[in-house]
């Protein structure tokens, strides 16, 4: 395919664009010179990911005109935004009277809850004015006071309170604008809190409930009890990541990328100080890092977010495959629940088994249908698994180990003894990304009926996804979002509209 250059011609091109005529004139004359359509899109511009009709000029040279002989080096602490310079101008002698009555609107505007400048807003400012990583969001009272934002009675407000699908749009805004693009709700009724909430994390932390208004920690013996409240949500938050960092088969597809270093910490601190200050809500529910109190897989096909998986260790996205980070946290705010899906992906996971056969362990079942019996692992009761779920069964054990002895999981034949990567990850068709039509058509084809999903998967060779994509030196020239996280999923609003 990279000899075929399209027949279409510049002036052919322009004409489609609507550009006839006079314009066409004046646009071809300042237009780069290409062949055709392929010379365009390889143009030296592209170097930089710059638009086609963006030209590049010379070094130290820009639109604006710079006379060289007059410029200096320039002292900024001379900033015209500061009281340190507004000094030196008659109005600097007013500076005391300006920030007094700045400060007095600021108040006025709270306390008459002015659009912009409401309940809701005030504790969206307070969650994005806090940069720290701190532990403040798990239990008040662990950490510094400074880490807390304003309660609303301290303003003399009253809490904010909605309905719970008011809530739920609340909520799901901020935590957008904190970070995180794939979100989830769910209830915690009996049948979450008898079944899907978790005894333990750890030999030394357990989830119990009681019939309290809000989330503490107690000890009981050796054991450190989390206490749920008898009203709470759970919220299951993913931070997506693009398919080329766990395709990458290199030590980048190893760890989590910048999802966990970037987004999880700050999102916690962040959401913390928002629900905080919307109502005195709390949120909670980590004993320790990505120990959750809800099994991330479950939290994910349960609350929409997307479906359980052949490889089984990780439900699948709708929008990213296997690759995103999950964070599940519960709240004190009353959420409604969001639904589960059906987007075909369990369903095309049976005729699939692409991951189960580029696994280098042979860790992953090649079962044609899921079971629910739970295999034994070494001749030994799998004591790692939940029965009651119709699943294909990852043997997690020996994932581990080729893991722990390879630094990796790539084919041997690919990497030789140095391993890396996470094969199962990068193989996956629902990994793919969207840019290309033939990749949405089978994602809504497979989501509408299941014939056909053996012949997509028999087309990854075909169109050099699969171990062929394996390739980690193509990462640095791929110009991927910011933080590797395409952060435009599911959003609805103009250009950002996925």
């Amino acid at each position: 395919m990279s000899s075929f250059h399209s027949i279409v011609s510049r002036r052919d091109f322009m004409k489609a664009l609507g550009v006839t005529g006079a314009g066409l004139g004046a646009a071809a004359a300042v237009a780069p010179s290409f062949n055709d359509i392929d010379d365009m899109m390889g143009a030296p511009s592209a170097s930089n990911h710059l638009p086609w009709y963006v030209k590049e000029m010379d070094l130290l040279k820009c639109t604006s005109e710079i006379d060289w002989d007059m410029l200096k080096r320039w002292d900024h602490s001379n900033t015209g935004y500061g009281a340190a310079t507004t000094k030196h101008y008659p109005s600097g002698a007013r500076n005391a009277e300006y920030t007094a009555a700045g400060n007095a609107r600021r108040d006025e505007y709270r306390a008459k809850q002015h659009p912009g400048y409401d309940l809701k807003w005030q504790a969206l400012n307070q969650g994005k004015s806090d940069r720290k990583t701190s532990a403040a969001w798990q239990y008040e009272g662990l950490t510094n006071t400074a880490d807390l934002s304003p309660l609303p009675s301290e303003w003399g407000l009253p809490n904010w309170t909605g309905t719970p699908e008011e809530a739920s749009r609340l909520a799901m805004a901020a935590i957008r604008y904190f970070g995180f693009s794939i979100v989830g709700f769910a209830d915690l009724d009996s049948t979450w809190r008898n079944k899907l909430v978790l005894t333990k994390t750890s030999a030394t932390a357990a989830y119990v409930y009681d019939n309290v208004p809000k989330a503490f920690r107690r000890t009981n013996g050796t054991i450190t009890e989390h206490v749920i409240p008898s009203k709470a949500s759970l919220l299951f938050l993913c931070s997506p990541q693009t398919p080329e960092a766990r395709k990458s088969n290199s030590i980048l597809a190893n760890g989590n990328a910048t999802a966990v270093d970037n987004f999880h910490s700050s999102v916690e601190a962040r959401l913390f100080r928002f629900l905080r200050t919307l109502g005195d809500y709390q949120l909670f529910g980590l004993t320790g890092h990505q120990a959750f109190a809800v099994n991330a897989g479950a939290a994910t096909a349960l609350t929409g977010v997307g479906e359980a998986s052949r490889q089984n260790n990780y439900a699948l996205s709708f929008e990213v495959g296997p690759n995103y980070n999950p964070l599940v946290l519960m709240t004190t705010l009353p959420l409604a629940p969001t639904k589960p899906i059906d987007a075909g992906m369990f369903r095309f996971c049976h005729g699939c088994a692409i991951c189960a056969k580029q696994c280098p362990s042979n860790s992953i079942s090649l079962d044609k249908e899921p079971s629910w019996d739970i295999p034994l692992t070494e001749g030994l009761p799998t004591i790692y698994k939940n029965p009651g779920i119709k699943l294909f069964w990852t043997n997690q054990v020996s994932c581990y180990n080729y893991y722990t002895q390879y630094y990796g999981c790539a084919p041997v034949e690919i990497m030789g003894d140095a391993g890396g990567g996470r094969s199962c990850f990068g193989v996956c068709p629902f990994g793919e990304d969207r840019a290309a039509l033939a990749h949405n058509v089978i994602r809504a084809t497979a989501a509408t009926t299941g014939i056909f999903n053996s012949f997509f998967a028999s087309l990854a060779d075909v169109f050099g996804t699969g171990q062929a994509a394996l390739r980690p030196d193509d990462w640095w020239d791929m110009a991927l979002p910011s933080h590797g996280t395409p952060t435009h999923i599911r959003a609805t609003k103009g250009q950002w509209k996925m």
